[in-house]
C-alpha cells in the first residue's frame, strides 16, 4: 500500500509505503519534486535521520544545492525547553532554577525574536509543564494563549530527545508546520535557511532527555554533514534528580561538542555590552527573577 504526502511549499508528492514507519526504511521512497523535475530515491537501508535530512533538502532545493560551498551569511537561535513538567518538582532539589532559567528564556526569547520549542514527556501519564512556566507563556504570547490553553504546545513526545518530535509530526511524516511558541516557520525550514542554528537547552532530566537531545543533534549533523544545529546547554537550567547524574551528563554533553553554558552568561555575551538595543529589557528580565 501507499501513502501520498503533498507538501504545499514545493508540491512535493512522498510515495511511501506504510512499513517504513518502523525503525528503517523497508522500501524504496520515491520525492518526487514537480517545481524542479527532480526525483529522489530513498533505498532499503535509509534510516529516518537520512529521510529526515534528504526531504527537507528536496523541499529546498535553492538553500541545499548550494548550501556547503557558501560562506555563512546568517545565523538564528532557538530555544529548546526539555520536560519542565510539574511532576518532577518533588524529586529535584533544584526545579525551581529550571523554572527560574525558563521564564528567563521566554521573556529573553521574545525581546530578541527567538521561537522557543517546548516538549512534554508523554503528558497523557507525567502530567503538563509548570504552571508558572505555562502561565509565563500565556503572558508573553497572548496571540498564542489559545494554543498554550488546549494543550497544543508544549509538544507531546514518548522519544527521550526533543529533535525527532519537533522535526516530525505525530504522523511520523517531516513535520514542515510552524510547531514553536512564537516562530512563523517549523524548524525544519529554518535548517535550511540558515547557515547555522544556535540550539538554547534547558529541562529536565540532564542524563536522559537533555543528554539524547543533545546526541540526537549531533548525529543530525554528522547525517547532514554540516554541523548545522549548534547546541548551548544552560547548565543553571539543566537538573536531574541525582547530582551524580548531572554531573556525568554535563561532561558526556561537553565530549559530544555542546557547549556548557549558563542563562546569564549566554545573555550577556550575546549582546556584549550596555550598548546593546535589547540591554535594558533584558538586564530587566534577569533581575525580575534574582
Amino acid at each position: 500500500r501507499i501513502k501520498t504526502l503533498l507538501i504545499h511549499r514545493s508540491s512535493i508528492t512522498f510515495f511511501i509505503p506504510t512499513s517504513s514507519r518502523r525503525t528503517n526504511v523497508r522500501n524504496n521512497i520515491i520525492i518526487n519534486n514537480k517545481s524542479n523535475n527532480r526525483k529522489m530515491e530513498i533505498g532499503m537501508n535509509t534510516s529516518k535521520k537520512d529521510l529526515i535530512t534528504q526531504a527537507i533538502e528536496s523541499m529546498y532545493p535553492e538553500q541545499s544545492e548550494t548550501h556547503r560551498d557558501r560562506k555563512k551569511d546568517f545565523q538564528k537561535t532557538v530555544v529548546f525547553m526539555c520536560d519542565v513538567q510539574e511532576c518532577f518538582r518533588p524529586s529535584i532539589d533544584a526545579f525551581d532554577g529550571v523554572v527560574r532559567s525558563s521564564k528567563i528564556l521566554i521573556e529573553s526569547a521574545k525581546i530578541f525574536n527567538w521561537p522557543v520549542f517546548a516538549t512534554e514527556q508523554v503528558p497523557s501519564k507525567l502530567g503538563r509543564t509548570a504552571e508558572e512556566v505555562l502561565q509565563c507563556m500565556r503572558e508573553m504570547h497572548p496571540e498564542n494563549e489559545e494554543k498554550v490553553i488546549k494543550e497544543k504546545f508544549p509538544i507531546a513526545k514518548s522519544d527521550f530527545g526533543m529533535l525527532r518530535a519537533i522535526l516530525m509530526g505525530k504522523d511520523g511524516d517531516l513535520n514542515v508546520q510552524p510547531n514553536s511558541l512564537c516562530g512563523e516557520e517549523s524548524l525544519a525550514k529554518m535548517m535550511y535557511d540558515a547557515d547555522e542554528i544556535r540550539v538554547l537547552l534547558l529541562g529536565v532530566e540532564a542524563h536522559v532527555c537533555v543528554y539524547q537531545t543533545v546526541k540526537q543533534i549531533m548525529e543530525h549533523n554528522e547525517k547532514a554533514g554540516r554541523n548545522i544545529l549548534k547546541p548551548f546547554v544552560l547548565c543553571d537550567g539543566v537538573q536531574s534528580q541525582r547530582g551524580v547524574d548531572r554531573e556525568v551528563a554535563l561532561e558526556k554533553m561537553k565530549e559530544l561538542g555542546a557547549t556548557m553554558t549558563t542563562t546569564e552568561m549566554f545573555l550577556f555575551e550575546e549582546m556584549g555590552g550596555a550598548e546593546h538595543e535589547n540591554f535594558r529589557d533584558v538586564a530587566k528580565t534577569v533581575r525580575k527573577y534574582k
